[in-house]
């Protein structure tokens, strides 16, 4: 932990170079990565994020940290821009995300993992204390069974969602991997955070951790 630095951008826009550690000082922390971006559906996802900021503080959560391994810019950009309630780091080095891999040993080439995965890690002080994250292995086959998961009797009245679920998303995940989460672009709607961010949208294991009331 020592050894991970991180890029921290501050109120003047310019980054400044410090060690993890330095960040992890308060009572909680919770660090939440982005990968390359998709970039409607990564907005509304920063968008959660900055929602949680309030419910989280009650648990000790001083900050939320977006981090992005790959070093985007763009990811500076959009948070200081529309989410000023979250804060952002660059894991320029990807100190951080070697880190991880190791951690939770990791298969994944890190060009891989920068580039597709999303973690959600929660330090009190300098301490991991839990850690969430998307599938890294099968990612289709986990995105299938979260479908089915689903509760469809409750769309009767949106038909509109109902062929999204029903039909549309399933037939994705009828092709290719690289295909589906390879992509730069949004895909056509929002339902698509069913297969990208299921885990960790909303991730209500963390929320049953923390004790949080619905």
């Amino acid at each position: 932990m020592e050894n991970i630095t991180i890029e921290e951008y501050g109120d003047d826009n310019q980054p400044t170079e410090k060690k993890l550690t330095d960040i992890l000082n308060q009572n909680r922390t919770l660090i939440c990565s982005v990968t390359k971006p998709h970039p409607r559906l990564t907005y509304l996802y920063l968008r959660y994020l900055e929602r949680c900021v309030k419910k989280y503080s009650a648990s000790g959560i001083d900050n939320i940290y977006i981090v992005d391994s790959r070093a985007n810019k763009w990811t500076v950009a959009i948070v200081k821009r529309f989410f000023p309630k979250l804060k952002v780091i660059l894991d320029h080095k990807q100190d951080f995300i070697n880190f991880l891999k190791v951690k939770y040993q990791k298969n994944h080439t890190t060009k891989f993992l920068q580039s597709n995965w999303l973690y959600q890690v929660l330090f009190n002080k300098d301490t991991i204390e839990t850690f969430y994250e998307q599938p890294t292995e099968d990612r289709l086959k986990h995105a299938r069974n979260n479908l089915m998961k689903l509760n469809y009797s409750k769309l009767t009245k949106y038909s509109d969602k109902k062929y999204v679920l029903l039909y549309a998303l399933p037939t994705l995940l009828k092709q290719d991997e690289n295909l589906v989460y390879d992509s730069e672009n949004s895909l056509p709607n929002l339902y698509t955070k069913l297969i990208f961010y299921h885990q960790i949208w909303p991730n209500k294991k963390l929320e049953e951790y923390l004790q949080i009331k619905k």
